[in-house]
């Protein structure tokens, strides 16, 4: 076990670097903040609706950003840490800190469609497709 210490704090260095260069950390270890993105499902509904789910528990609406650019949604937020500034923490395995998640939407939606919601830790966002995007039949002449 001794023999791969000095290759596991090359590892963990690399992995710090990766984490600068990306924002996003993969372990609390070390007080490092996790600001790993939420996971995020992408559905076509029934009635026409794109529906993107993410998981936000115990965040309010307030500490939530959302944008559409270039055909692509933005989720921006920062999960604040509930330790107490005078405690020390010996072990923290929920995330915290900023994130950043971009999905690509599987088509064009309608801008002014966009709605979101948060319900019970879960963030729903719903949009149109765009109309211009929508299948059509076409005559044959």
């Amino acid at each position: 076990m001794f023999i791969f210490a000095p290759i596991q704090r090359d590892l963990e260095c690399l992995q710090k670097a990766i984490n600068d260069v990306f924002g996003q950390t993969a372990s609390s270890k070390e007080g490092y903040p996790v600001t790993e993105a939420p996971f995020a499902n992408v559905e076509h509904l029934e009635d026409g609706q794109l529906q993107i789910t993410l998981p936000l528990p115990g965040m309010s609406q307030q500490e939530i950003e959302i944008s559409l650019e270039q055909g692509k949604i933005l989720v921006r937020g920062n999960r604040k840490t509930d330790h107490p500034e005078n405690s020390k923490v010996l072990r923290s395995e929920r995330d915290f800190g900023t994130y950043f998640r971009m999905i690509e939407l599987p088509y064009r939606i309608d801008p002014n469609s966009i709605k979101a919601t948060l319900n019970h830790g879960i963030l729903y966002i719903q949009a149109s497709q765009a109309e211009e995007d929508k299948p059509r039949k076409i005559v044959v002449s």
